[in-house]
C-alpha cells in the first residue's frame, strides 16, 4: 500500500478480500534468514548431504514420483504393528512392509532402511532416526512409497500428504494422526511405542524452532506462522479458544517442552515474534483486514500458556521505558500503530490520496471500511493482552505496567496542540493513531462497568492517585500502575487537609478507570489538530477557488497538491477519531463517569447512587483534591468531534444517558468550590451546547432528531438552576483572577450565547433569568455585586470590544483592498506582495472571528432587553449602555459607514445591517424608560436627530416590519421632545465646580463617595460599575472593594445646596424674562 500511496494510485477497498498470506521476501543482508548457522558449519553441511543424497541407489522413480510400490518390491515384509502406528502418525516407510491399515502413500526413509536390509521395517529403534530423516529430506515428494493392493482401514485422511515441504506442519499433522491412533483400540498394547513417538514429535519440533539452521531450505519461524493461521479456523470458536481441538493441545504440549529450560521459549519464539513484528511494521495494513487478522490470531497464540504469555510481555519490553517512541517500535506498539492516522502530514496514506477527485458516497464508503479494519485489529489485540491478564497476576502486572510506563512517557503530548505547528516535537511522541488506538483497547477494558450508576463503578478509588508505591515490587501489590496523576491539576487544589486514607490495594477497576482517563486525555489531544488542520483546509479552499480561473496552470496545480494533501490528512484523522466502536464505547465510559462524579460531588465515600438535589451541601469532599480535571476535559473532546461531524444523535438518542450528562453539567459547572478551574467549567458549556439546537437562518431553532435533549432541557430534575448556573460561569471566566486569553474566552461565550438565545424561548428559564435580574436590582448597591449585573456588564463590556475591533478591521480590509484593486501592488517586490496577501489575509481571519462573536454579543442584548428593562436603565448602567448604542449606531449609519464597505462582507461575516436592526429594537425596548431616554441624549459625542433618520433608511432596506419601524420613529420623537431638560442639565454642569464633576465620567456627581487608596472622591454609580470588571482603584491600581469606599457625606451636601442655588437662580432668571 505504500507504493500505491507514493504512485498516488487508490485501490478499492475491498479487492483483498481473501484470506491469502503475504508473500514473504527471501532471505537477504536486510531480511536475514531466522537463524545463523553454529560455528561448526562443516558438521551440518554434512548432515544435510547425509540426508539428502540418501537415497542414492533406490529403485528409480516414476512418473508421478513413486519410487517404489510395496506389492511389487522383490522384498516384502509382512508388516508389525509397531510399524504399522509408525507409517501411520509419520507417514514414513523403509519400503517393504505390507499388510492392512499402512498408509495409501509415504516417504521412503532409505538411509533409514540401510541400516536396516534384512528387515527393513521401522521400529522404536529406528524410528527417531527416520523422522529426522523425514524432516532434513530436500524434496519429499520425490521419495515417496505407494500401496496397490493394501488401503488405509481410515477412510477419512488426517492433515497434510505425506510429502508436506513445511516442517511444523507436518509434525503438527503427525501429531493430529498420533492422536487418532492413540484412541484406536489396534494400538492398545503399545503405549510405549506412543508415548515415543509423542516425545519425538515435540523433540522435533523443539529442534527445528531452537536449531534453524540444521533445515537451510526451510524458514523454521515462519513456518511456525502459517501453522498457527493454517488452524485459525480449528482454534478459534466464537472468539474463544477450543480446548478440545488438536491444535491448542499441540501448541500446549510444545510449550510445555520448552519451559522446562531457562531461555528456551524466548530463544525459540522471540525470533517468531520478530517475524511478526517485522510484518506489522513493513507490510501489513489496514487495507488487507484479512491478513491483519490472521496475525493477530497468532499473537493470540501466545496467550494460551503463562510462560508463553510471559516471554510475550518480556519480548515487548521497550529498550527505554523512559521514551515515548521507543513503546512504538515493540511488537505491541507496532499493532497500535495501524491507524488511518499518518505520523505527518506528508504521509504515507492507505486511504483518500486524491479526495478532490473522490466522489463523496466512495469517500464515505472508505471510511466505513477503515471503520471496521480498526475496530478488528483493536479488539483483537484487547483479546490478546486481556488473555493475559487472566492468566496470573505476574501477568496482570506486566501488562498493566506497560500501560502505565506508556502513557507516563507520554504524558506531555497534550501540550503540542497549542503549539504554533501542529507537528512541532512530535516525533519524540507516539503516534495520533497509535495513542487513539490505545484508548480503544483501554475503553474494552473498560467496558464491564461502562453504564450508568453500575455498582462496579463504586469500586473506583479516588486516593489512587496519589498511591506513591516506592518500587515494582510495591506497585504489584497494591495494583497501582498509573503513574504522575498526583502532578496533574486536580478538581480543587489539594493540601494537607484534604488528605485521605490509603488504601492497601486497589481493584482492577481503579487501574483500568484512571488509566484509561490518562489515556484519553493524550488520545484525544488530536482534537485540537483536527481543528486547526480544518481551518487551514478553510482559507486554502479559498484561495484556490480565487486562483484557479486567474492563475497559471502551474501554480494551481501546486494549491490544488496542497489542498488534496491537506483534506487527506485531515479525511484520514476524521476516519480514526470518528470510528463507531470507538466513539460509542467513549461515550457509554464518559457517561459512566459522569453518574460516579456527580455522587462524588456529594461525599467521600460513595457507597450507592443516589439522587443529587441542588444546591450542593458547603462541606467539599476531599475527594475532589485527588482526581485530574481533565476527567472532565475528556468528556468534552470526546464530543466535540460529534459536533463537528453531526453526530451528536450518537450522545442524544438514550434519554438516560443524556440525563446523566446534564446533570454532571449542572452540578459542576457552576460550583468552584467543585471544581476550580472557570476554564474546565467553562468546557461543560461547550458541552452543553453540543446537543443544543442550532438556530436557522430565519431565526428558528431545528428539531434534533429524537427530541431528547429538547425534553430534558425542558423537564430534567435539576434543569430549574440551568440559568444561574450559565450566567454564573460566563461571568467567572473573567473574574477569578485565571488567565484565559480573549481568544479562548469568546470561544467559551460563543456556546453561553448559544444556550442563553435557545433557553430564552422557554418560560422556565426566561422566569428564571427575569428573577435574578429583579434580585440584581435590588441589591445593586451591594457591596458583593449581584450575579446579574455582573453578567450584563461583561456583556456589555464584550460588546463594545468585539464590535469596535470588527469595524477596525473592516476599515484595514478595505484600504488593502482598494490598494490592491488600484494595482499599487503590482509595484511591490515579490516578497512585499506576500507579505501584504498575508497581512490581508489575517486580518480577514480576524475580522471573521470578531463579527461572528459580535453579531451574537449584541443579539444576546436584544433578546434579554426584549423583557428586562430595570436593571439596564439603572444610573449604575444606562449610562454605558447608551454610549454604546449611540457609538455603533453613528458608526453604521453615519458618514463613517462607507469606511467598512469591503468587497465581500459575507466572506467576514459582516452583517452591518442585522446589527443595525438589533439595535434599533434594544432602543424601543429601553426607549419605554425616560432615564434610558436622558442617557441617550446626554452622550453627545455620537447622538445626533440625524442618527433615527439614517437608521430607518437601513430598517426599510432589509425588510424590517413597518408596525417596528413606526415605534422607532415615535422614540426618536420623545427624544426630541425630552431634549430641552437635557440641555439644561448640560449647562448646569458646563457651570459647575471642578470638584463637584465625577473624575472619571465628567458628570455631575449624584452620591459621591471617597476611595481610601487614592483620598479621591468618585460618583458610587462609577465605581460601583467600575467594580464589576476590576476589583482595583483605577487611580492607583491597588486593591479595592466596594466595603471599603466610605460616603463622602460633606461632598454630597455641597453638590445638593450648590443644585439648589443654581436651580434658584434659573427661576429667578425665568421670572425676570
Amino acid at each position: 500500500m505504500g507504493s500505491s500511496a507514493s504512485k498516488g494510485s487508490q485501490p478499492a477497498p475491498a479487492a483483498r478480500g481473501s484470506p491469502a498470506r503475504v508473500q514473504r521476501p527471501p532471505a537477504t543482508q536486510e531480511n536475514p534468514p531466522d537463524k545463523q548457522l553454529p560455528q561448526n558449519k562443516s558438521s551440518i553441511k554434512a548432515l544435510n548431504t547425509r540426508y539428502t543424497t540418501g537415497i542414492t541407489g533406490s529403485p528409480s522413480k516414476n512418473n508421478n514420483n513413486v519410487i517404489l510400490y510395496r506389492d511389487k518390491s522383490q522384498q516384502q515384509l509382512p508388516t508389525t504393528t509397531t510399524n504399522t502406528l509408525i507409517e501411520n502418525v509419520f507417514l514414513i516407510s523403509a519400503g517393504s512392509a505390507i499388510g492392512e491399515d499402512l498408509p495409501d502413500q509415504c516417504v521412503y526413509v532409505g538411509e533409514t532402511a540401510k541400516k536396516v536390509e534384512k528387515e527393513p521395517l521401522l521400529t522404536t529403534d529406528n524410528m527417531e532416526e527416520a523422522v529426522f530423516e523425514r524432516l532434513m529430506s530436500p524434496n519429499p515428494s520425490s521419495v515417496t512409497v505407494k500401496s496397490v493392493a493394501t488401503k488405509s482401514r481410515w477412510k477419512t485422511p488426517i492433515g497434510g500428504p505425506c510429502d508436506e515441504k513445511n516442517l511444523l506442519k507436518y509434525l503438527f499433522h503427525s501429531f493430529s494422526r498420533w492422536k487418532r491412533c492413540k484412541d484406536d483400540k489396534k494400538y492398545e498394547s503399545l503405549n510405549e511405542v506412543m508415548t515415543k513417538c509423542e516425545d519425538i514429535i515435540f523433540e522435533n519440533a523443539r529442534t527445528c524452532l531452537r536449531e534453524p539452521a540444521l533445515f537451510m531450505d526451510h524458514q523454521i519461524h515462519t513456518e511456525f506462522i502459517d501453522v498457527c493461521i493454517d488452524n485459525k479456523d480449528f482454534l478459534l470458536v466464537n472468539n474463544g479458544l477450543d480446548r478440545e481441538s488438536n491444535i491448542y493441545e499441540f501448541l500446549m504440549k510444545l510449550f510445555a517442552a520448552m519451559e522446562t529450560e531457562q531461555g528456551c521459549l524466548r530463544e525459540c519464539f522471540g525470533p517468531v515474534l520478530k517475524r511478526i513484528r517485522q510484518h506489522f511494521q513493513t507490510e501489513l495494513k489496514l487495507m488487507y483486514p484479512a491478513e491483519l487478522s490472521q496475525y493477530m490470531f497468532v499473537l493470540r497464540v501466545f496467550t494460551i500458556r503463562p510462560s508463553v504469555a510471559q516471554m510475550f510481555m518480556e519480548f515487548n519490553a521497550p529498550k527505554d521505558w523512559d521514551v515515548a517512541i521507543c513503546y512504538e517500535v515493540t511488537l505491541i506498539g507496532s499493532v497500535l500503530s495501524m491507524s488511518t492516522c499518518p505520523r505527518t502530514s506528508k504521509g504515507p496514506y492507505e486511504f483518500f490520496n486524491n479526495p478532490l477527485d473522490m466522489p463523496e458516497q466512495e469517500i464515505n464508503k472508505t471510511i466505513i471500511f477503515a471503520w471496521q479494519s480498526l475496530r478488528d485489529v483493536c479488539r483483537d489485540l484487547y483479546d490478546v493482552l486481556m488473555a493475559c491478564v487472566r492468566l496470573s497476576e505476574d501477568l496482570r502486572h506486566m501488562v498493566l505496567n506497560w500501560f502505565g510506563k506508556c502513557l507516563q512517557a507520554n504524558r506531555a503530548k497534550p501540550d503540542l496542540w497549542s503549539a504554533h505547528e501542529v507537528e512541532v516535537f512530535s516525533p519524540e511522541f507516539c503516534s495520533d493513531g497509535f495513542c487513539l488506538n490505545l484508548c480503544h483497547v483501554l475503553l474494552h477494558m473498560c467496558r464491564p462497568f461502562s453504564e450508568p450508576n453500575c455498582e462496579r463503578m463504586l469500586k473506583v478509588k479516588p486516593s489512587y492517585c496519589r498511591a506513591d508505591p516506592k518500587s515494582d515490587d510495591e506497585r504489584k501489590s497494591m495494583w497501582v500502575h498509573a503513574r504522575g496523576l498526583e502532578k496533574e491539576d486536580t478538581f480543587v487544589p489539594y493540601t494537607e487537609d484534604t488528605k485521605l486514607p490509603q488504601l492497601e490495594t486497589y481493584s482492577f477497576i481503579s487501574e483500568c478507570f484512571f488509566l484509561t482517563h490518562q489515556a484519553l486525555h493524550i488520545g484525544y489531544s488530536i482534537v485540537f489538530k483536527m481543528l486547526k488542520l480544518n481551518n487551514g483546509i478553510a482559507r486554502l479552499r479559498k484561495m484556490y477557488e480565487e486562483i484557479k480561473h486567474v492563475c497559471p496552470k502551474r501554480v494551481i496545480e501546486l494549491v490544488k497538491q496542497q489542498l488534496n494533501r491537506e483534506i487527506c490528512w485531515w479525511l484520514n484523522i476524521k476516519t480514526a477519531i470518528t470510528e463507531y466502536c470507538l466513539t460509542k464505547m467513549c461515550l457509554n465510559f464518559h457517561i459512566a463517569t459522569a453518574s460516579w462524579l456527580v455522587q462524588v460531588a456529594t461525599c467521600d465515600d460513595v457507597t450507592d447512587f443516589k439522587p443529587v438535589t441542588l444546591p450542593l451541601d458547603s462541606n467539599v469532599p476531599k475527594s475532589l483534591s485527588y482526581l485530574p480535571q481533565y476527567i472532565i476535559t475528556n468528556l468534552t473532546q470526546c464530543v466535540t468531534p460529534l459536533d463537528v461531524f453531526q453526530s451528536v444523535t450518537l450522545l442524544t438518542s438514550n434519554v438516560d444517558e443524556l440525563q446523566h450528562y446534564i446533570t454532571l453539567i449542572l452540578v459542576y459547572m457552576g460550583r468552584p468550590d467543585r471544581l476550580v478551574s472557570s476554564d474546565v467549567r467553562a468546557q461543560l458549556a461547550e458541552a452543553l451546547e453540543v446537543i443544543v439546537p442550532s438556530m436557522k437562518e430565519d431565526g428558528t431553532w431545528s428539531d434534533s432528531a429524537d427530541g431528547n435533549a429538547e425534553k430534558l432541557i425542558n423537564e430534567h430534575p435539576l434543569i430549574k438552576y440551568l440559568a444561574e448556573t450559565l450566567l454564573y460561569v460566563f461571568v467567572s471566566i473573567e473574574m477569578t483572577g485565571q488567565n484565559v486569553d480573549d481568544e479562548k474566552k469568546f470561544n467559551y461565550r460563543k456556546s453561553m450565547h448559544k444556550v442563553i438565545q435557545y433557553i430564552w424561548k422557554i418560560p422556565l428559564h426566561k422566569n428564571a433569568m427575569k428573577r435574578l435580574s429583579e434580585h440584581a436590582l435590588s441589591t445593586i448597591d451591594s457591596p458583593d455585586p449581584p450575579l446579574f449585573l455582573r453578567f450584563f456588564n461583561l456583556l456589555v463590556n464584550d460588546a463594545i470590544f468585539l464590535l469596535d475591533e470588527a469595524l477596525d478591521h473592516m476599515k484595514k480590509i478595505r484600504v488593502l483592498e482598494m490598494e490592491r484593486d488600484s494595482g499599487e501592488w503590482r509595484k511591490l517586490s515579490a516578497e512585499q506582495y506576500r507579505d501584504k496577501e498575508n497581512g490581508l489575509r489575517g486580518l480577514g481571519m480576524m475580522g471573521h472571528y470578531r463579527n461572528i462573536m459580535a453579531n451574537e454579543t449584541i443579539y444576546t442584548l436584544e433578546i434579554l432587553t426584549r423583557e428586562i428593562r430595570g436593571i439596564f436603565c439603572h444610573h449604575v448602567m444606562v449610562d454605558r449602555i447608551a454610549d454604546m448604542l449611540n457609538y455603533f449606531l453613528e458608526h453604521l449609519v453615519g458618514p463613517k459607514q462607507k469606511d467598512y464597505k469591503v468587497k465581500d462582507r459575507k466572506e467576514y461575516q459582516f452583517k452591518p445591517e442585522q446589527i443595525v436592526s438589533d439595535i434599533a429594537h434594544i432602543y424601543v425596548y429601553l426607549g419605554k424608560d425616560d432615564r434610558f431616554c436622558k442617557a441617550v441624549l446626554g452622550e453627545s459625542r455620537s447622538f445626533s436627530h440625524n442618527l433615527f433618520p439614517q437608521a430607518v433608511t437601513v430598517l426599510n432596506k432589509i425588510g424590517v416590519s413597518p408596525e417596528f419601524i413606526s415605534r422607532f420613529e415615535e422614540l426618536s420623537v420623545k427624544l426630541q421632545s425630552l431634549e430641552g431638560d437635557q440641555k439644561r442639565e448640560e449647562e448646569m454642569i458646563a457651570d459647575a465646580p471642578e470638584e463637584f464633576l465625577d473624575p472619571i465620567m465628567g458628570t455631575l456627581m449624584v452620591d459621591p463617595v471617597r476611595l481610601p487608596t487614592s483620598n479621591t472622591s468618585i460618583d458610587r454609580a462609577v465605581i460601583a460599575r467600575h467594580f464589576l470588571s476590576d476589583q482595583r482603584d483605577p487611580f492607583t491600581n491597588l486593591p479595592l472593594s466596594m466595603e471599603m469606599v466610605t460616603a463622602d457625606t460633606e461632598l454630597r451636601e455641597k453638590i445638593e445646596e450648590w443644585k439648589r442655588n443654581h436651580l434658584h437662580r434659573e427661576n429667578s432668571e425665568s421670572e425676570k424674562t
